[in-house]
């Protein structure tokens, strides 16, 4: 739990963003899925599924949501003139096939999150 709360203090995870495309039907949109890694005093990555289960498990989850959250929107921030392009209107937080609170919304073309900062760690 102290590596992990340690990490979201120095701010040492990462993102990566990685293209969804469709195989069968290249009329679909392609979309994106972003990826968090945390980067350990050494500087490796380390995969989510060598923190996630122990934040859930100390409650830090909500926590390590928001960051996620609020680095998803700084970076869609800067790159906005590509994003604009997408159809996407929101984008959702999920661990695995559990269904997280915070969720990224796009109204008259401006990215903000939504009812996250109401969000529990369930």
């Amino acid at each position: 739990m102290a590596r992990i709360a340690e990490a979201l203090e120095q701010s040492r995870f990462t993102l990566f963003a990685q293209d969804i495309r469709p195989i069968s039907d290249a009329s679909l949109e392609a979309s994106h899925e972003i990826l968090l890694r945390l980067i350990d005093r050494d500087g490796y990555l380390i995969a989510p599924m060598n923190f996630i289960p122990a934040a859930e498990r100390y409650g830090l989850m909500l926590r390590l949501d928001r960051w996620v959250i609020e680095r998803t929107i700084r970076e869609v921030s800067a790159h906005s003139a590509v994003l604009r392009r997408s159809k996407a209107d929101s984008v959702a937080a999920s661990r695995g096939r559990k269904r997280a609170g915070p969720k990224l919304i796009r109204t008259d073309g401006e990215w903000q999150a939504a009812d996250w900062r109401q969000s529990t760690d369930t």
